[in-house]
């Protein structure tokens, strides 16, 4: 039970790294970056995960606590693999300014495809319908089908995220509802209400 409370947590905390977008080519920067951001996900290269994560989220939320995290569920047999990135798109939303440094802020979505495979001495058959109904009750997970032959979990992800280019640094946080109070100690209020509506 405990391993798949993990899993849970895991799979609505995903915090992603860089971005900012005035041009085309901008955007193709972004998504490059992004999509190297889930590969490091995939391998559990957690520092290099950290190093990713935008800085302010570590005034309210200790990274020592998110990399704990992280490393615990490195350790309850299971891997993540983003096999195909879908869709990209980001929008401009406004700069945050924070004394002499600023912050290009972008609300985007993407659209991906998962598998999730799982170390077979750990689980049995009789935990995927419970992993199933895991996965399935996130409403990012627009689609979760179990694979016998391969023993693992496809999932069709959609989600929105919030891109911030600061310092010549990419950023990306995923969004949810469950993030707004969050969010709100870290944004401006005029780009927080923006991304407040549009989340409800």
């Amino acid at each position: 039970m405990k391993r798949l409370v993990l899993i849970a947590v895991f799979s609505c905390s995903l915090c992603f790294t860089n971005g900012w977008a005035q041009s085309k080519a901008r955007v193709k920067e972004a998504k490059k970056e992004f999509k190297e951001y889930l590969q490091l996900i995939g391998e559990s290269d957690w520092d290099a995960v950290m190093d990713r994560i935008y800085p302010q989220l570590f005034t309210v939320l200790p990274k020592e606590a998110m990399t704990s995290a992280f490393e615990a569920i490195s350790s309850m047999g299971f891997k993540i693999q983003f096999d195909k990135m879908k869709a990209f798109e980001i929008t401009h939303l406004g700069l945050e300014e924070n004394g002499d440094q600023s912050t290009e802020v972008y609300f985007g979505t993407y659209k991906a495809n998962i598998q999730v495979y799982f170390q077979q001495d750990m689980y049995s058959t009789e935990d995927f319908p419970t992993l199933k109904a895991v996965f399935a009750a996130y409403p990012k997970y627009k689609s979760v089908e179990f694979v016998e032959k391969g023993g693992y979990f496809k999932i069709e992800s959609e989600s929105h995220l919030l891109s911030l280019y600061t310092n010549n640094r990419w950023y990306f946080l995923e969004l949810d509802t469950k993030q707004l109070p969050l969010l709100k100690q870290l944004l401006s209020a005029p780009i927080y209400s923006t991304i407040e509506a549009t989340l409800k």
